[in-house]
């Protein structure tokens, strides 16, 4: 939210400028992104502090045996958006930047392992627990936008620049939870076609990369790929 407030703080500042040069436009986009799976794989580090309920109704430790442990389910894709302001400084080029939010990447693994027996004569008890992963991408860019004419109204465009990108991944298993946050800047590249429909509105569909984002820490690393259809309008 942060990130999200200081961009409209300076789409608020630009506002001025924008209402006396035609060559400004605001835009705003929604389509699918996805994250490489490493952001969301199971981490080891949770199971020391995991709680379960035990015997005699008090909370005893779970040892989780991490051989058997597989993913139920892996979802890496996800709904994004961005908006963003642009200013075009000749007739092929502009400058824009870029509010981004690719949604959460998540997935589930199923772990196995024996509850501790703290009491007399108990046996310890087969326990199955599972370790939900959620991992968020969100930023701002700052991007140059190239276009050039196909046919018509058509138009390629091609965008590259520099994004300011946070990684948020978080792993709980019953009521334990660990949280890392990955914050970096990343070169950010895109190709699409834009159809130029009127004086004031154009619309492009996509694909972009926020190249090599998260760290190689705890939230691991790689690439997210966004593919969207944006509507852009001139001021």
């Amino acid at each position: 939210m942060k990130r999200l407030g200081l961009f409209l703080a300076s789409v608020l500042t630009l506002a001025p400028l924008a209402a006396q040069a035609s060559p400004w436009y605001l835009g705003a986009a929604a389509g699918s992104s996805n994250a490489p799976s490493q952001f969301v794989t199971a981490d080891a580090r949770i199971f020391p502090e995991i709680q379960v309920p035990g015997f005699d109704g008090t909370q005893q430790g779970l040892f989780l045996d991490t051989s058997s442990n597989a993913p139920s389910s892996n979802k890496t894709s996800a709904a994004g958006y961005d908006v963003f302001v642009g200013y075009h400084w000749n007739s092929n080029w502009a400058w824009e930047a870029h509010y981004f939010d690719m949604g959460s990447a998540t997935s589930d693994h199923t772990l196995q392992g024996v509850g501790t027996c703290n009491v007399p004569n108990c046996l310890p008890a087969l326990i199955t627990a599972t370790e939900h992963v959620s991992a968020k991408t969100d930023g701002f860019s700052f991007n140059a936008v190239g276009t050039a004419p196909l046919n018509g109204s058509w138009s390629g465009f091609a965008t590259f620049g520099a994004a300011h990108v946070s990684t948020n991944v978080t792993t709980s298993v019953v009521t334990a939870s660990i949280s890392d946050d990955a914050t970096k800047w990343a070169a950010t590249y895109g190709i699409g076609v834009q159809l130029n429909a009127g004086t004031h509105w154009s619309f492009r569909f996509g694909w972009q990369q926020f190249h090599d984002v998260g760290d190689s820490s705890y939230a691991g690393t790689g690439s997210v790929n966004y593919v969207f259809l944006s509507a852009l309008c001139s001021l």
